[in-house]
């Protein structure tokens, strides 16, 4: 395998992201990897996230009533660094869902941090897990707004409500008057362009793959760059 410890998967929601990097993790363990899957958020195996803020302020959506801007990335840096060292003290590969940028990066862009402020943000994590040799596999979407539909649609008119009702009515949605769901995919399409320049200037590897739709060709895609074989099996028993 790649000389890595740590592993991002990134994108948008419904993006995939989730299902692949549990996959991977499943892989590395077949193949006798050690390995853990990090959820975006808190679990019920794990309720006290430990990265996330949620959980922590008294507002986990609307965190920007707890803490400034300079507050969050301060805390949250430490709780990136303090992680790091508990991974250094073992030896599994761990499989990230989000949290370079899904996550508290997001959570910073509601706030309405400067966008200088997220790539320094994005930048001190990646540095400090150097020790950890980080990459990224990131899926980005061809049309965002669609990507944003179907989500939606899947997920139901109760979880659509619940991300426009949170999202919209934030610092930076209000600072620029978005409305309904429409001021939902007006921020997604700012935040996967702000995301993808981000990943443009990391000097990490990483990997990008178009949203297209064909899972086993992005699966074989994911396991070359990891350097893992590339005959595998899914949860279907489908070899990909």
């Amino acid at each position: 395998m790649r000389d890595t410890r740590f592993v991002f998967v990134e994108g948008i929601m419904g993006s995939g992201k989730t299902t692949t990097a549990r996959f991977l993790t499943k892989e590395l363990q077949r193949q006798k990897i050690a390995a853990r899957f990090l959820a975006e958020g808190r679990t019920i195996e794990e309720p006290q996230h430990p990265l996330r803020m949620e959980g922590a302020f008294p507002h986990p959506r609307a965190i920007w009533l707890d803490l400034t801007v300079e507050e969050f990335v301060a805390i949250s840096l430490k709780k990136w660094h303090d992680f790091v060292e508990a991974v250094l003290q073992g030896s599994e590969v761990v499989l990230c869902d989000g949290l370079l940028f899904h996550g508290n990066m997001t959570d910073l862009l509601l706030m309405n941090a400067d966008i200088e402020v997220l790539r320094q943000y994005v930048a001190q994590i990646i540095a400090c897990l150097r020790p950890l040799n980080p990459v990224i596999i990131y899926f980005s979407h061809p049309d965002v707004a669609q990507a944003i539909r179907g989500i939606c649609n899947a997920r139901g008119s109760k979880w659509e409500a619940y991300q426009v009702n949170w999202k919209v009515p934030s610092p930076y949605g209000v600072q620029r008057s978005l409305q309904g769901f429409a001021g939902l995919v007006q921020l997604y399409q700012i935040y996967c362009e702000i995301c993808e320049e981000i990943l443009l200037s990391l000097q990490v590897p990483k990997l990008v793959i178009y949203h297209l739709g064909d899972w086993k060709a992005y699966y074989r895609r994911i396991l070359n760059f990891l350097q893992l074989p590339p005959e595998v099996c899914d949860e279907s028993k489908e070899c990909i």
